[in-house]
């Protein structure tokens, strides 16, 4: 046997894409225990469907791939492509939507091995402290798994990333070929043995001595410390009021859904749920004059996470998601309370929406929506704070640490366990890109804008909020000696400026009381 390994470009991937796709399903059936279990348990009417998921993302992938600037090695042996290795920087998917979509729609077992990895690459998704290279390696030929291509191949990638100054190399190899690779290059990288699900998949990471290892290592670690599971909330131990229901896959917390009086929507911080609204579900005297409705965003509270997070979990997202929803209950005339990065979102429906009266908002400064705009007005929020707006992953301190910032219940710090870490992730790589300006938005409309801030609230910085230009500024009011987390913790302010705001909205008076 005359075996080659080598980096091959896009065109050669494409060029032997049919004997990938047919080696490829042979290789899983076969060698890869977590696939045939799952293949074995389906419908035999569904296995047909099965083997096309299996294959169904290989031509998206590889074009994903190629597009982030990926990496493609092969192992010829005997004139035919026996082993392949792909992958791309770490936080660039090799899956396409289209791709994911198949297979949580579907109705074979496959979804139970895309759900394993998947989970495992969610766990360890984000921007680690150095550049890091993701590399999936496999024998494809059955005929060769065993013998060490993947190892051989995985080592030849590593030389190639080292040439192009990664700091560490994130490899997904069948236990036996990464026992080998780690033995064989133990003298030249530090390696993590990141997970092991027992069923024949490992992740490891590999770090060059030269790069930051130390502080990646910490890093891949405080990962793997999070994902620990929320208790369960009882929502009417909570708060006896209201009815809680769904709206689709959102849940919802009503005041009084048969009560015809206006309706206000309010809309909660980042991984916290409808139930923050406590102290307003509470208040007989805004209860009795209107009709409240919290709804838990998309992957918050006890909505259901979302089937495209790229495209639900950021402000535009999350808009059409609730905009929908109201649209859906048959509600057409409303005002919006904001809270945090409820705020934002009830910014983003001002482009989305029809029928809003008013908005209200509290811990959300209007900016630009860019990494230099939260930057210039959020740069007196802790460094730690801000990492963690960012975080995939939650371990429980991390939990209590940024439900602090409203409340520190402990069933606060349950939901923020409980939300999907990539909506986190996902928002903040959808800032990155540039989007609208909040600015524009608030100087434009004619509809009525009430702040009501704490005065030591790091995300309402006071210089700021009276610099701003308003097309109808009913008015803003700042809480003395208080800071983010005002709608739960002074309830007694924050809930007559708020029933104020709206009298005025629902009257078409709009003229500021303050």
């Amino acid at each position: 046997m005359t075996l080659t390994i080598k980096q091959v470009d896009y065109q050669y991937i494409v060029q032997n894409i049919n004997a990938i796709i047919k080696l490829k399903t042979e290789a899983f059936l076969r060698n890869h225990k977590i696939t045939r279990d799952a293949y074995e348990k389906t419908d035999k009417k569904h296995q047909p469907r099965f083997i096309d998921l299996l294959n169904a993302s290989t031509q998206d992938s590889m074009e994903q791939i190629h597009r982030h600037e990926g990496l493609f090695f092969a192992a010829e042996a005997d004139g035919k492509v026996v082993g392949i290795s792909i992958g791309c920087p770490y936080g660039k998917s090799a899956l396409s939507h289209s791709y994911v979509e198949s297979v949580y729609k579907s109705d074979c077992c496959f979804k139970e091995v895309m759900s394993g990895w998947w989970n495992l690459m969610a766990k360890y998704a984000g921007t680690p402290p150095g550049k890091i290279f993701h590399q999936a390696t496999m024998a494809i030929d059955p005929t060769y798994a065993g013998k060490g291509i993947g190892a051989k191949i995985a080592a030849l990638t590593m030389q190639r990333i080292r040439e192009l100054g990664y700091d560490g190399y994130a490899v997904e190899t069948s236990s036996d070929s990464a026992d080998q690779l780690a033995d064989k290059l133990k003298k030249e990288f530090k390696v993590v043995d990141l997970d092991t699900n027992g069923k024949g998949l490992t992740f490891r990471l590999h770090l060059h001595p030269q790069g930051k290892f130390e502080e990646i290592h910490r890093w891949f670690l405080s990962k793997k410390e999070g994902g620990e599971k929320p208790q369960e909330v009882n929502v009417k131990e909570i708060s006896p009021c209201g009815v809680h229901y769904q709206v689709g896959d959102l849940a919802v917390w009503d005041s009084n859904p048969e009560s015809p009086l206006p309706v206000v929507v309010m809309l909660h911080p980042n991984s916290a749920s409808r139930l923050v609204f406590k102290k307003q579900m509470e208040d007989k005297l805004l209860t009795h004059h209107f009709r409240l409705i919290a709804i838990d965003l998309p992957g918050h509270g006890d909505s259901k996470p979302a089937t495209n997070p790229q495209e639900t979990y950021n402000l535009e997202g999350y808009a059409e998601a609730i905009a929908q929803r109201i649209q859906k209950m048959g509600i057409n005339r409303y005002a919006l309370y904001g809270w945090s990065l409820g705020g934002h979102v009830a910014l983003a429906m001002l482009r989305k929406a029809k029928g809003i009266r008013g908005i209200a908002l509290t811990g959300t400064p209007p900016t630009a929506i860019s990494t230099d705009g939260f930057k210039q007005v959020f740069k007196s929020i802790p460094d730690e704070m801000v990492k963690l707006m960012a975080k995939p992953c939650f371990s429980r301190s991390d939990a209590a640490a940024f439900m602090s910032a409203i409340g520190n219940e402990g069933w606060m710090v349950e939901y923020g366990l409980k939300a999907d870490g990539r909506a986190r992730q996902q928002l903040t790589e959808w800032i990155a890109k540039g989007q609208y300006d909040e600015r524009k938005l608030i100087s434009e409309t004619q509809l009525p804008i009430a702040i009501i801030a704490g005065d030591r609230d790091p995300a309402s910085p006071r210089e700021y909020l009276e610099g701003l230009k308003f097309g109808n500024l009913w008015g803003i009011h700042y809480l003395e000696n208080s800071g983010h987390g005002i709608p739960y913790e002074k309830p007694e302010e924050v809930n007559p400026l708020l029933q104020r705001f709206l009298k005025d909205v629902f009257q078409e008076t709009h003229r500021s009381p303050l």
